[in-house]
């Protein structure tokens, strides 16, 4: 059985006010299967990178030693709508180059890497 997608708001009681957190649930939408498919096939790049932070620990200990010069400035910053202010088309870009040179990526799929991001731009335009 194919749903709509549901939308809701979960409190963020740390902040004044009691805002929501808008939630947008895509379990059982049209698209759901796929998006969990390309997700399957996906995974075993997350975290590949340097630059992957898994939780607030893990950032702890990655810059607890980390020295900043005089001439640089640590930042940290508030990041509002973060994933529905991000462009598409850079990540998607990276993805494909990621997939192309994944060794392991036959194990998983059939499909070509061109395929797969197809397939991903299709479910985060639904």
């Amino acid at each position: 059985c194919v749903q709509k997608t549901s939308f809701y708001g979960l409190p963020k009681i740390h902040k004044v006010g009691t805002p929501l957190r808008p939630i947008v649930s895509s379990v059982d939408s049209i698209t759901y299967r796929s998006a969990r498919f390309v997700a399957d096939i996906l995974s075993p790049l997350v975290g590949k990178s340097p630059h992957h932070i898994v939780n607030s620990q893990h950032f702890v200990e990655t810059v607890k030693n980390l020295k900043v010069e005089p001439d640089e400035v640590l930042r940290s910053y508030d990041v509002t709508a973060l994933f529905t202010s991000v462009p598409v088309d850079k990540p998607l870009d990276i993805i494909l180059h990621r997939l192309e040179t994944d060794t392991t990526l036959p194990q998983c799929t059939k499909l070509s890497p061109a395929h797969v991001v197809k397939l991903l731009k299709f479910c985060l335009n639904c």
